[in-house]
């Protein structure tokens, strides 16, 4: 299996910056000190050629234009045929910067040619769902990191995947950690290898 791992760890969006002990901890992974982009020197003999390129609390910090002009146009210029596209989003789903959370996702599903239906329907869902999970109090204490909860009152905070194969075959938008996944999403997994069958992939 061969994993490759595109970051420019210099902590943008709270993102890593330990480069040189990721180098020295985890020598098999080929590490790319960049953003991932069309046309990448380091991938050049790259195109069409993984398995799976996939995210975990990455593209709601990176900047709309970005996403429009660099992230999805790599993304589908690196993916193979029938490819997938897997990324999990966290968002503000209810207080301070809910509208915010809500446009960005809707956003990276367009970017992904989801439907907005099937997103909301997908939210709907998960509002639903009382095994839904959500961030604890715990949890988004760390996040606050020492602000005053005057200044950083409580959110209602979850994640939800925005999955694609590309060539466009079948997409979803299905909360993370819902117990209950819609026929769209468990049609989708049927068909998907799992993580550890990926042969190449590539982790933002």
């Amino acid at each position: 299996m061969t994993l490759f791992k595109v970051d420019p760890y210099d902590g943008t969006g709270n993102g890593p910056t330990e480069y040189k002990i990721f180098v020295k901890n985890f020598p098999e992974v080929r590490l790319i000190r960049q953003f991932l982009r069309p046309d990448m020197e380091e991938l050049s003999k790259e195109k069409e050629s993984f398995d799976a390129i996939y995210s975990i609390s990455v593209l709601e910090h990176v900047p709309l234009s970005a996403l429009e002009e660099d992230v999805f146009p790599a993304i589908k210029m690196y993916l193979r045929p029938q490819g997938l596209s897997i990324h999990a989003i966290d968002m503000v789903r209810k207080g301070i910067g809910d509208k915010e959370s809500l446009s960005m996702l809707l956003k990276i599903a367009e970017l992904s040619e989801i439907p907005e239906v099937d997103v909301m329907q997908g939210l709907e869902q998960m509002d639903d769902d009382v095994e839904t999970y959500y961030l604890s109090a715990e949890g988004h204490n760390l996040w606050r990191n020492g602000i005053l909860y005057e200044k950083f009152p409580m959110r209602k905070c979850t994640s939800m995947q925005v999955c694609a194969r590309y060539p466009l075959t079948s997409v979803y938008a299905q909360p993370s950690l819902n117990s209950h996944l819609s026929n769209k999403a468990s049609e989708f997994f049927a068909t998907a290898p799992s993580a550890n069958q990926f042969n190449r992939s590539i982790n933002l």
